[in-house]
């Protein structure tokens, strides 16, 4: 669970997520305030270039969220704010 970083990129509009390299991502999701999840992504098959993934998220509605990330090891919860 430690170690693990999520990030917004505002200049690419991406949320930037980077494990330690024994933690395998396997689900990622997007909830807003209302508990509401907005989005998910399946890792299980995106190879994992240095342990780091993009997710684009350039048509979700700006906000306050939360980011669920799922890894073989556990969940991990990290707010974001995500603004154009």
């Amino acid at each position: 669970k430690k170690n693990i970083i999520v990030n917004y990129l505002n200049s690419s509009q991406d949320i930037y997520i980077k494990t330690p390299e024994s933690n395998i991502i396997k689900q990622v999701y997007l909830i807003n305030m209302v508990g509401q999840t907005v989005k998910s992504w399946n890792m299980t098959n995106i190879p994992n270039i240095n342990n780091e993934l993009r997710i684009p998220v350039s048509k979700i509605s700006e906000g306050n969220y939360l980011v669920k990330v799922v890894t073989e090891k556990g969940t991990y919860n990290k707010k974001l704010i995500i603004n154009y």
